[in-house]
């Protein structure tokens, strides 16, 4: 009878040491290594003997989701997992478990983070909570890691943490140079008080307030205070081969500008730049995480912005020639889009009419610039629209005189025909029912890649309004040119790609969980705070039970 009783008595108990995840975090290199400051990583330590799938598995900040890391791939039984910022150089003679982005505006903050892991279930597997300050870890010139003493005991203790002593180190930098951590190995800092991994204590436990038993033999970095923040700027969506400007912004405590900053971008697609203000063409559509990183002496922050770039698919889609007339843009893409820095040119006279800076045009929709205002005549009937690195997005031929209440509109084949009823700022009332434009050799989509289909409602409007007098405009065209479909199309291959050009997004996205998710660890759908205080009432009542038993039997 008294072994069941202590049986029972230890189950009951189990509960109160329950202290870890069997995957916890073990390593934090959150001020990066001396040959970049933005090479931030963070190993994982599986404290069980079987692997582990981390597929659907996130490491993110509490506070904001800056940083959110998804996680995929296994870690081994009793085994580490390396997790690099951006790509598998950090660390270059360590292979890396999982390198990419730390998400939208996702660097490790040098001032501290509260980070959590969280399985694929949504339940926090490990917490680890410095926002005010991380207890351990150093900035340059040394960046000395953050490591675990001991991986059983909680995560969130400060004197749970120690600095690498720089004995004790594995891996190198991007230049070759030692770094003072141990990824992917024993830290340094393990068992540092006893030799071994310490022993539970009362404030882990729950049943008392002393961790005078666990103490860190390393010298722990004090809360770093910013002085400074950085601004990379607003998301954007551009047009590949478009020049986009990027201006940068450092700011102090009391709102002043810091004038002795200096600058790294990072464009995501391989190209940096080290000025403030800066400029950058992206050559592929896709969606870019560019980041931003300042530093002034010792101290280092960053932003980020993401910039959605969009193939060109801006096509002329109505012309008037002469100094009264107009030229109509229209917009194919489904998103508000800077066509900023376009380039107009008059391919018979000439002429060149560069968009300003910030010109903003939203989907689907059209806009009219003034010959006036452009300087383009189209009296050579030929105008063509340029990328600002020179490459075509789209032309307009046509031929004939027009009178004055005419005007050319994009047609079938990407022809343009004239009709008697212009109307600049609207859809182009054509008389037939879709912009048939062919997809050009190689799959190379532009404007002249594009089919855009119009509405029904659309094309009743059209044939209503257009009647029988936009049937001669077309069969006067046809005379003129020999054949309705025998004008010149303008089609030309653009450079901006296929499907398969586009970069791989980036998720960045961070996994908004249930409440009752984030409130501790869960088991079977229980959080960890209803299941601990349930183990110190069936514990307690255990005791009593135990030394009555104890006394009378």
């Amino acid at each position: 009878m008294m072994k069941k009783i202590i049986a029972l008595f230890c189950i009951f108990s189990a509960p109160f040491f329950v202290r870890a995840g069997s995957v916890v975090i073990n390593e934090v290199g959150w001020s990066g290594t001396a040959a970049d400051d933005t090479d931030e990583w963070i190993e994982l330590r599986n404290n069980g003997g079987q692997a582990i799938s981390l597929d659907g598995w996130i490491i993110r900040a509490l506070s904001d989701g800056r940083p959110t890391i998804n996680l995929s791939g296994t870690i081994s039984g009793s085994g580490f997992y390396l997790i690099e910022r951006t790509s598998d150089s950090d660390i270059s003679d360590v292979a890396a478990d999982f390198y990419g982005s730390f998400g939208q505006y996702g660097s490790i903050s040098n001032s501290g983070e509260d980070l959590e892991l969280i399985d694929s279930g949504g339940s926090v597997v490990d917490t680890i909570s410095f926002a005010g300050g991380w207890p351990a870890g150093s900035i340059g010139p040394d960046y000395f890691s953050m490591e675990r003493i001991d991986p059983l005991a909680d995560g969130s203790l400060s004197s749970n943490w120690a600095s690498n002593d720089g004995n004790t180190r594995n891996g190198k930098d991007a230049n070759g140079t030692p770094i003072n951590g141990t990824p992917k190995s024993e830290n340094s800092a393990y068992g540092a008080a006893s030799g071994g991994p310490s022993q539970p204590t009362e404030e882990e436990s729950g049943l008392g307030s002393s961790a005078e038993n666990v103490v860190s033999s390393q010298p722990t970095t004090p809360a770093l205070k910013e002085t400074f923040t950085v601004y990379a700027g607003e998301d954007k969506t551009v047009l590949s081969g478009q020049e986009t400007d990027f201006v940068g912004r450092t700011t102090g405590v009391s709102g002043d500008p810091v004038t002795n900053a200096q600058y790294l971008w990072n464009f995501g697609d391989g190209s940096i730049a080290r000025l403030k203000a800066t400029t950058h063409t992206y050559s592929y559509p896709g969606v870019y995480i560019v980041s931003l990183n300042a530093n002034v002496g010792e101290e280092s922050h960053g932003d980020y912005l993401t910039i959605e770039v969009l193939l060109p698919q801006i096509a002329i889609s109505e012309v008037k020639t002469g100094p009264d007339g107009f030229i109509e843009l229209f917009n194919a893409n489904a998103k508000r889009t800077d066509i900023g820095r376009l380039i107009v040119k008059d391919e018979a006279s000439g002429a060149v009419f560069l968009m300003p800076k910030d010109t903003f045009l939203d989907g689907k929709t059209v806009r009219v610039f003034p010959n006036s205002t452009t300087g383009i005549s189209g009296l050579g009937g030929f105008i063509s629209l340029l990328t600002s690195n020179g490459k075509t997005v789209d032309t307009a031929k046509f031929t004939g005189v027009l009178s004055s209440g005419e005007s050319f509109i994009r047609g079938k084949d990407s022809g343009f025909i004239k009709t008697s009823s212009p109307s600049p700022g609207a859809v182009n009332p054509v008389a037939v029912s879709e912009y048939e434009i062919t997809e050009t050799e190689g799959n190379n989509v532009g404007a002249n890649g594009l089919t855009e289909k119009m509405s029904a409602a659309t094309k009743d409007a059209s044939d209503k309004k257009t009647g029988s007098g936009e049937a001669a405009s077309l069969e006067e065209n046809k005379d003129e040119s020999g054949g309705a479909n025998n004008i010149e199309s303008g089609i030309n291959p653009p450079p901006f790609g296929t499907d398969n050009d586009v970069s791989p997004l980036e998720t960045g996205e961070s996994a908004v969980l249930p409440d009752e998710q984030t409130a501790g660890i869960s088991f079977g759908g229980f959080s960890s705070y209803i299941f601990l205080t349930a183990s110190l009432f069936i514990g307690a009542a255990s005791a009593v039970g135990f030394l009555f038993l104890k006394k009378f039997f």
